[in-house]
């Protein structure tokens, strides 16, 4: 009983090293085609085995909710090793840089592809002062299992601005996007009539789960509504509720044409519904399979065609 009880703590005690990757922006705006300079954290998990890691020969970012938008490519510094060993409990650092495609702008969120890391939000303004980033190489010892003093410090803090509580409040709400189209528009025939749509569809499972099929699986709501606010009381005159469940993958890695356009896919099960009940009521469920092919053009123009199967 007692061997058990010490092969159990030993087991408990001795975990096994496991990588955790981290993606920081080294500023917080970029000019429209300028470069993006990235630091990427890797973290020792453990607390007793030193860490082999290889390191990506690229960054690849996928931009959420832009289609048409071509990926991203961040290459490593020129000083950056191709491979390196983090201590039991540290962490090292290495800078990747590339430039951005024109025509994105705003607030955007990137996705990393094959690493298993959070997504990075990066802010795409134009500004006269602003001058893109140069590419900036680590120090000799940056391949060193132990980093300086002074980089242990700011370590450190990017470490705690990227904790795991904000990680995962990112994650939370980055897995929220747009689903249909999101509008309200008035007019009037006699009374003055608003309609409008709200519709967001939900992330199930973090882009890192070790399952790739469940990062692709949503909830979705959205609701239409008629509102007469030309009338006294300014009743709903009606109302559609949509709640959904569905798998999307919005880009098939297997399409033999994806430097010419992007292939989608998406299939899942709908319910809609007025509300009501007894002789007002009105629903109707939906088993649905809908394709989405996205042709790009330059500037971040598209044509997307999405029959919808049902």
């Amino acid at each position: 009983m007692r061997a058990h009880f010490g092969l159990l703590l030993a087991l408990l005690v001795c975990t096994p090293a496991f990588a955790e990757f981290v993606l920081i922006p080294e500023g917080s705006t970029v000019e429209p085609g300028g470069v993006l300079s990235i630091t990427l954290l890797v973290q020792n998990d453990s607390s007793t085995e030193e860490l082999h890691v290889d390191l990506p020969a690229r960054l690849v970012l996928r931009t959420r909710g832009v289609a048409a938008a071509p990926d991203i490519v961040l290459s490593p510094g020129i000083s950056e090793p191709k491979q390196a060993n983090v201590a039991a409990g540290g962490f090292l650092r290495f800078h990747y840089a590339g430039r951005l495609p024109d025509g994105l702008l705003g607030n955007l969120v990137l996705e990393p592809i094959g690493l298993d890391s959070a997504p990075l939000g990066i802010s795409v303004t134009k500004s006269e002062d602003a001058k893109p980033e140069a590419m900036e190489p680590l120090p000799a010892n940056g391949g060193q299992p132990e980093p300086a003093p002074s980089d242990a410090a700011k370590a450190e803090a990017a470490v705690s601005a990227a904790g795991p509580s904000d990680r995962d409040a990112a994650r939370f709400v980055t897995a929220f996007s747009p689903y249909d189209p999101n509008y309200i528009v008035a007019g009037w025939n006699g009374p003055t009539n608003v309609k409008f749509q709200i519709s967001l569809k939900f992330r199930l499972f973090n882009p890192d789960t070790q399952t790739p099929f469940l990062e692709k699986l949503y909830i979705a709501y959205s609701q239409t509504s008629i509102w007469q606010v030309g009338e006294s009381s300014a009743p709903f005159y009606d109302s559609s509720y949509r709640p959904s469940v569905f798998f999307l993958d919005e880009d098939i890695s297997q399409w033999p044409f994806r430097d010419r356009s992007r292939l989608g896919f998406q299939t899942g099960f709908e319910h809609e519904s007025n509300g009501k009940d007894g002789a007002a009521s009105r629903s109707i469920n939906t088993a649905f399979v809908r394709p989405i092919l996205t042709f790009p053009f330059k500037q971040g123009r598209f044509i997307s065609i999405a029959p919808k199967i049902y």
